[in-house]
């Protein structure tokens, strides 16, 4: 018996001190919270790019202009016309809208364009118009007849300018002028 107790002695010491001792865990994992991997991973937006309207050349320029159609340009920069030129400051976001139609003969508007033209006529700057938004005020139908154009006219220098519609119809380069004017800044 003697021989069991100097045997079971060591053993009980060890049971106790393993009993003391903290018992071995995991470690952690490194895991990011939900809502930080789901902004980590989130594209950025860009802003959108607005076209940079063309500066027209010589040939452009100088093509002859028939009277046609039935148009309004009714707003430059989110102001309304009311008969005199609008100032204009930001020219790097340029919003015009309106409406055109080709008039009673009922012909389709091909390729319409915004012009900008300076004071002396010496520059013209052009960007193409979607007609898409439905106008019943002005189109039969409802047909879609106005436009919603933004543009980037930095490159244009400041000043006074003379607006206009342009297309294409059957006599060659259609032009509708309700005399708006814009000051650029």
């Amino acid at each position: 018996m003697k021989i069991l107790s100097h045997l079971l002695a060591p053993a009980a010491f060890v049971l106790v001190l393993s009993a003391c001792s903290e018992p071995q865990q995991p470690a952690p994992a490194t895991q990011q919270p939900a809502e930080t991997a789901a902004v980590a991973e989130a594209p950025v937006a860009a802003a959108p790019v607005l076209p940079r309207i063309a500066l027209l050349d010589a040939a452009a320029k100088d093509q002859a202009l028939v009277v046609a159609g039935e148009c309004n340009i009714e707003s430059a920069a989110e102001q309304p016309f009311a008969g005199e030129s609008l100032p204009v400051g930001d020219k790097s976001k340029l919003k015009f809208t309106g409406w055109m139609k080709s008039g009673t003969d009922g012909a389709a508007i091909i390729d319409p364009a915004l012009r900008i033209e300076s004071a002396d006529k010496a520059q013209i700057w052009q960007q193409p118009v979607q007609l898409t938004i439905n106008r019943d005020d002005v189109a039969a139908n409802g047909a879609a007849a106005g436009f919603e154009l933004a543009i980037d006219a930095s490159d244009v220098p400041a000043g006074n300018y003379h607006l206009y519609l342009v297309f294409k119809n059957a006599e060659g380069l259609g032009s509708c002028d309700n005399g708006r004017r814009i000051d650029l800044k």
